[in-house]
């Protein structure tokens, strides 16, 4: 009797305990998607308002000092 009742609660521990890490992992990935997601539409949205090119300011450097980049 008290050797099912052991087995019993081993087997519903060990079940919340996946749960709940299911939740967690699950939550942090769907956090970290939109945060990629987000990241993504905006460089594309930096592309698609300058014809496909990164601006200088983005990158951080001026490619040519003296006029157009070539």
């Amino acid at each position: 009797m008290i050797q099912r009742l052991r087995r019993q609660f081993i087997i519903v521990a060990m079940c919340s305990t996946l749960v709940v890490l299911a939740v967690i992992i699950e939550t942090f990935n769907i956090v970290s998607y939109r945060g990629m997601v987000k990241r993504m539409d905006g460089i594309l949205e930096v592309l698609a308002s300058n014809d496909g090119r990164f601006p200088d300011t983005i990158l951080g450097k001026n490619r040519n000092p003296y006029g157009k980049v070539p």
